[in-house]
């Protein structure tokens, strides 16, 4: 073959590949939550990580003579009692999940009075399957939706593919899509945020009895959240820079520093710990402001935020937060003003960070997800806070004159922004966010000045 037709043919063969990774989706990973035959339990008693309300009304117990294929048992439900004043169960608890499952289960009914399985967040409120009486199997959202006829002692193959996000879920039945979007119930519950269990029974309209085998449950993670931006910013300039000369600012003037977010979801509980030069300056008081994210919230005007701290018992340290009082259907989404700071100058000249502490000595930083026990993570960014003594300003090193060294300092980070290498915020006179010569002018201004 020719030279310039085997390069062509190869770069073909590269293009090709290419597209056929461009067009490929990017999958989630599948992690299994739990599965479960019984065939290595104790026939006659309950399984293990099964627990029962009332084990004199309602029980499940491990069965060999009756089992899903080739699996050898089962696990029997049996209620004995009609119990209109109350309710009874059989539950599984697994860890709170959100996001996308897929649920699986063979279930056969014995006695047919309203024999259902939920898989919800402790409170009835999610996926479900129920055995009617008129011999329907139905899913239930505030009212019953008929799916197909079933027959008693008969295995039927379940798979409930949720999507826990939207609250809704797709039934398939032996293979066949039986329902799509089916709604959890939201009428009497809410918005679900998580899904926790397997629940059997708590059904107090008859005495229904069943069987259950090869339970598989699989949640398809979602790729890492991105991390979200925590600053402590000027809130007359928009940065992070606190820069004053004794022209701005004296001992014992003070400055506003706001603590915020940006592009957050699902925010309903934060904790800041900050910490800077106790020498320099003092923190007199954080407030919540009343712009801030959470009176922003959706329906969170009617519920009192819970404050925490602040703790400012050890100098150059604070520790504060706050949350949702009442954890409704949503948090905060989108960016604003976590807190706002009040600092008061202690002496003249000098500089400092103002940074956020993660020593959980001195008091961690933390966002929380409405999702319990799920941290959002954050990306922490510093304030710098300086301060030029009486007519000194300009003096980049603060060593009480304005002179060449000062000059050659911002000579050598010249044309520079955070994030490149030259970068030298001292430089930054003015705050702007890039050195250039408007910064050599404040110092021609002040210069051979003590």
């Amino acid at each position: 073959m020719p030279r310039k037709h085997f390069l062509f043919l190869v770069l073909v063969l590269l293009l090709a590949s290419i597209l056929a990774i461009g067009v490929r989706p990017v999958e989630s990973d599948d992690v299994t939550v739990f599965s479960q035959n019984f065939d290595n339990a104790s026939t006659g008693y309950q399984p293990n990580w099964w627990m029962g309300e009332w084990p004199t009304v309602c029980f499940l117990t491990v069965n060999d003579t009756i089992f899903h294929g080739s699996s050898g048992k089962s696990a029997r439900y049996v209620d004995t009692i009609s119990n209109s004043s109350g309710y009874s169960g059989v539950r599984r608890i697994f860890s709170a999940e959100s996001g996308h499952l897929i649920f699986s289960f063979a279930i056969m009914a014995e006695n047919p009075d309203y024999f259902s399985l939920y898989i919800d967040d402790r409170n009835f409120a999610g996926a479900n399957i129920y055995f009617l009486p008129n011999m329907t199997l139905a899913y239930y959202d505030g009212d019953y939706h008929y799916l197909r006829p079933f027959s008693v002692d008969t295995w039927y193959e379940i798979i409930m593919d949720i999507n826990i996000t939207a609250n809704t879920y797709d039934i398939y039945i032996d293979g066949s899509l039986e329902a799509q979007g089916a709604r959890f119930n939201e009428n009497e519950y809410g918005k679900t945020r998580f899904l926790a269990g397997v629940e059997f029974g708590e059904n107090p309209y008859g005495t229904p009895s069943g069987f259950i085998d090869d339970l598989s449950l699989i949640a398809q993670r979602s790729p890492p959240e991105p991390s979200v931006p925590l600053k402590i910013v000027n809130p007359l300039t928009g940065n992070e820079w606190f820069n004053f000369s004794s022209n701005d600012k004296s001992v014992g003037d003070t400055f506003i520093a706001n603590i915020t977010v940006s592009n957050v979801s699902a925010l309903f509980c934060w904790q800041i710990g900050l910490k800077w030069n106790a020498s320099l300056m003092e923190c007199i008081n954080i407030t919540l402001p009343p712009d801030n994210v959470f009176a922003l919230a959706p329906r969170m005007t009617d519920y009192p935020i819970a404050i925490g701290g602040p703790d400012l018992s050890k100098p150059g340290y604070l520790v504060f937060g706050a949350a949702i009082s009442y954890v409704g259907e949503i948090g905060f989404n989108g960016s604003g003003v976590l807190a706002q700071a009040e600092f008061r100058i202690l002496q003249k000249g000098g500089q400092s960070e103002i940074s956020f502490s993660s020593t959980g000595s001195l008091g961690d930083t933390f966002l929380l997800h409405l999702i319990p026990g799920s941290d959002i993570p954050v990306t922490t960014i510093s304030g710098h806070y300086s301060h030029s003594g009486p007519d000194l300003l300009g003096d980049v090193n603060l060593d009480g004159s304005v002179n060449m060294r000062d000059i050659k300092t911002v000579t050598l980070a010249f044309n520079s922004f955070p994030n490149t290498p030259r970068w030298n915020r001292d430089a930054d006179l003015d705050g702007s966010g890039r050195i250039d010569m408007r910064d050599l002018v404040i110092i021609v201004l002040n210069f051979k000045r003590r």
